[in-house]
């Protein structure tokens, strides 16, 4: 079941800025199987191209990402 709590986030080390996507208005029913999309917005350029960027769902982390 979709949860937006369960969205992943996305930690900018050097600022210290943590960014989750904006909740959808109606996320209706997701398929296993599908590929879906999440657009986050980078606010006051807290990742900038080429700099470290963790990935973080619930208590898993994948630490630093290189941010295109």
């Amino acid at each position: 079941m979709f949860k937006v709590e369960n969205l992943p986030a996305v930690i900018a080390p050097d600022s210290g800025v943590t960014t989750k996507p904006p909740e959808p208005s109606d996320p209706g029913q997701l398929t296993d199987g599908q590929i879906y999309f999440l657009l986050y917005p980078n606010s006051g350029g807290a990742v900038k191209p080429g700099s470290k960027a963790i990935l973080a769902f619930g208590d898993l982390r994948l630490e630093y990402q290189t941010a295109p």
